[in-house]
C-alpha cells in the first residue's frame, strides 16, 4: 500500500550541478549522473534477473514470460503495465542519478522551488526477487504544508500482451490477473500473471515542519513460478509493506549487491573515468538481467528492453557469458541451465528440416520453449547454425574452468545431441586420394552472407564434436548406445576449413573474394575459439578482415580487432579499437 513514514527525511542539497552527496560516487563511475533526464539518452533502468522496468515507461517484464507464436507473430517479451512510472507533476527535476552499487534509480526535484523531494526505484535483488518498489521522500518546510500532484504515465490501453482483469480492489491496493493472449507453440501453455500494486493518489499534502516518505510497491508473480499467482503475490506485497516499512528490504538489496560488485572488473576512475563508467554500467545491466535462481537468460537488449523481442541468440554464449564465468559461476550456469530446459525445443527444430536433421539444433532465437522464434522474414532462423557450437563450446569452458565432471555428466544429452547433428549435417565430399566433410548453405557470424563451409562454423562444429567424442569415452560404459566417437573424430579431423594458401588467410567461406562483412567473424577463431594457428597467420586475418568491415556494424565487432592486436603485441592498433 501506499504509506507515509516519518523514518528517511529527504536530504537536503545545494542547487549544484551534482548534488554534494553525489560527487564521490560519480566520480568512482558507481553512479551515472545527468542534470536532466530525457528519455532518450539517459534510458536508465532497475531490475534484478526476474523483473525490470526503464525508469518512466509505462511497462515491467518479467524473464520467461513471452506472448505470441513462435516465428510468426512472432513471440515476445509480454509487457505488464507499470504502475511505478510515478511523476511529481508540480515539481521541477533537477538531478537524476542510477546508482550502479546500489542498483537503484534516484531523482531529485523542488516543488515551490523551496521544498526538496526525491524518487527511488529499485527491484528487491535478495529478499523478494518479485517487488519493484518506488520511495518518495519530501521535506516539507516549517512555513506551511506542501502538496504534491501525482501522476501514473499512462500505458498503451488495451494491453496487447495480457488480458487483466480485477480480482481485488480497495482504496490502497489494485490486485490483477491475466493470461497472456498466444502460447508461442500452438495449443501450448499461457502464462497466467498476477500483480499487486499500490494505487497512486492524484495528490498528497505533508505537514509543515515535518518528513515524510511516501512508499509505492509493486509485486508480480506468475504461473511459471507459483502454483497459485493470486495467492503468492498477495503474500509477497504483505511482505514487502512490513519490509520497506522497517527498512530490511532496503538493506538486503544493498548487501546483495554489494556482494555481487565484489567480482567484476575495477577500473582507476584517475587513469580513465570514462572507461570506469562503460564497464560499471555495462556489468550493472548484465547483472540486473540475470540471476541464478531464475534460469531464463539473456537477450541482447537486456530484461528492461523488448529489443529483438526479448529473444536470446549467441550473445549470450559467445559475448556475455565469457564475463560470468570468470567472476559469477552461478550466473553463468544460469544461462547454461536455460539452454539444457531445453532440449525438446531444439530437437523439435533439428526434426522441422525436410529431410530432417538427428540430435540436437538450437534455434537462432530461443524464447520461452525453446523452440525456433526468429521472425519468418529474417534467414538467420534456417541458416545460421553456429550458435549450437557455440552453447556447447559455452559448457565446455565451465568444465575445462571447473573440472567438475559430475556436472557435465549432467549435460551430456545436449553435448552428445548437437555432435549428433553435426554428424547429420555434415556431406561426406569425395577427393583425390580421399575425402573431407562439408557444412553446406550456412548464413556465418557475417549475416551479409550465405555460404558453404563458413569457417568459423566448421571450427566451432569441429571443437564440439571433438568435445563430444571425448565426453563419450570418459563415460566409458555409462554411455548412450548410438554414438560413435570414432565416427565424431573422423568427422572433426577431416571437416573442411577454408584457408588461402596464398594470402595465407582463413577464408570466411568458400569461394569469398573480399566483400564487405556485416561483423566480426573470421577473427573470433582467435579470441574466443581459441583456434590452433600461427601469429603470422593470426596477424593476416585481423589485418585483412577489418579491412573489409563494415564500419557501421556491431560496435562488439571492434572489441574483437582489439583483443587479435594485443594478442599480437600491437596496443597502437588496438587502442583506438578498444575506444
Amino acid at each position: 500500500m501506499a504509506t507515509c513514514r516519518e523514518d528517511r527525511p529527504a536530504q537536503q542539497w545545494s542547487l549544484a550541478l551534482i548534488p554534494d552527496d553525489w560527487a564521490q560516487k560519480v566520480g568512482e563511475a558507481d553512479l551515472l549522473f545527468a542534470a536532466v533526464e530525457p528519455e532518450e539518452d539517459l534510458q536508465a533502468s532497475v531490475g534484478n534477473g526476474y523483473l525490470s522496468t526503464t525508469v518512466g515507461s509505462d511497462t515491467i517484464y518479467v524473464s520467461g514470460v513471452f506472448n505470441g507464436l513462435g516465428s510468426r507473430d512472432p513471440s515476445h517479451r509480454a509487457r505488464i503495465p507499470s504502475p511505478l512510472a510515478i511523476t511529481v507533476d508540480n515539481a521541477v527535476p533537477y538531478a537524476s542519478g542510477l546508482d550502479l552499487k546500489e542498483a537503484a534509480f534516484y531523482r531529485r526535484s523542488y516543488v515551490d522551488s523551496v521544498t526538496p523531494v526525491e524518487q527511488r526505484w529499485y527491484a528487491s535483488r535478495e529478499t523478494l526477487r518479485s517487488t519493484l518498489v518506488h520511495e518518495l521522500s519530501v521535506s516539507a518546510q516549517l512555513s506551511g504544508p506542501v502538496t504534491l500532484s501525482l501522476s501514473v504515465r499512462p500505458g498503451l490501453l488495451p494491453n496487447a500482451d495480457i488480458d487483466f482483469v480485477t480480482e481485488r480492489e480497495t482504496d490502497e491496493v489494485l490486485v490483477q490477473c491475466g493470461s497472456t493472449r498466444v502460447a508461442e507453440i500452438a495449443g501450448g501453455e499461457l502464462t497466467c500473471v498476477c500483480t499487486s500494486a499500490s494505487k497512486v493518489p492524484p495528490s498528497v499534502t505533508i505537514p509543515a515542519g515535518s518528513n515524510a516518505t511516501l512508499v509505492h510497491i509493486f509485486s508480480v508473480r506468475t504461473s511459471l513460478d507459483s502454483a497459485d499467482p493470486l495467492r503468492d503475490v498477495s503474500l509477497d506485497f504483505a511482505q514487502a509493506v512490513t519490509l520497506v516499512d522497517n527498512g530490511d528490504l532496503w538493506g538486503d538489496h544493498t548487501a546483495s549487491w554489494g556482494a555481487l560488485w565484489g567480482a567484476g572488473i575495477q577500473v582507476d576512475t584517475l587513469v580513465d573515468q570514462e572507461l570506469a563508467q562503460a564497464v560499471n554500467s555495462s556489468l550493472y545491466y548484465i547483472l540486473s538481467s540475470v540471476r541464478d535462481d531464475w534460469p531464463h537468460s539473456l537477450s541482447p537488449g537486456g530484461l528492461a528492453s523488448n529489443g529483438y523481442n526479448g529473444h536470446t541468440f549467441w550473445d549470450c554464449e559467445t559475448w556475455v557469458y565469457p564475463i560470468l564465468l570468470s567472476n559469477y559461476p552461478p550466473l553463468a550456469l544460469s544461462t547454461l541451465k536455460y539452454r539444457l530446459d531445453r532440449l525438446e525445443g531444439a530437437r523439435a527444430k533439428a526434426q522441422s528440416y525436410n529431410p530432417p536433421y538427428r540430435g540436437t539444433m538450437f534455434p537462432w532465437e530461443s524464447a520461452a520453449t525453446g523452440v525456433e522464434t526468429t521472425p519468418v522474414w529474417a534467414d538467420t532462423g534456417l541458416y545460421e547454425i553456429h550458435i549450437s557450437g557455440d552453447i556447447v563450446f559455452a559448457v565446455q569452458q565451465h568444465y575445462l574452468q571447473s573440472g567438475d565432471f559430475a556436472w557435465l555428466v549432467g549435460y551430456q544429452d545436449l553435448v552428445l545431441g548437437v555432435a549428433e547433428f553435426w554428424e547429420s549435417r555434415v556431406k561426406n565430399v569425395t577427393l583425390p586420394g580421399g575425402y573431407e566433410f562439408h557444412i553446406a548453405g550456412v548464413i556465418p557470424p557475417d549475416e551479409y552472407a550465405h555460404g558453404d563451409n563458413s569457417v568459423f562454423t566448421n571450427v566451432v562444429a569441429k571443437i564440439s564434436l571433438e568435445f563430444a567424442a571425448d565426453l563419450l569415452l570418459k563415460l566409458g560404459t555409462a554411455a548412450p548406445s548410438g554414438y560413435s566417437a570414432a565416427i565424431w573424430m573422423d568427422i572433426a579431423n577431416r571437416l573442411r576449413i577454408p584457408f588461402d594458401t596464398a594470402r595465407n588467410v582463413h577464408l570466411e567461406y568458400d569461394g569469398y573474394q573480399g566483400a564487405l562483412i556485416k561483423q566480426a567473424d573470421v577473427v573470433l577463431l582467435g579470441y574466443p575459439l581459441n583456434w590452433n594457428m600461427s601469429q603470422a597467420v593470426r596477424a593476416n586475418d585481423a589485418n585483412y578482415y577489418i579491412e573489409r568491415t563494415d564500419e557501421f556494424g556491431p560496435a562488439m565487432t571492434w572489441g574483437m580487432y582489439a583483443i587479435a592486436y594485443l594478442e599480437l603485441n600491437q596496443p597502437e592498433k588496438a587502442d583506438p579499437l578498444f575506444r
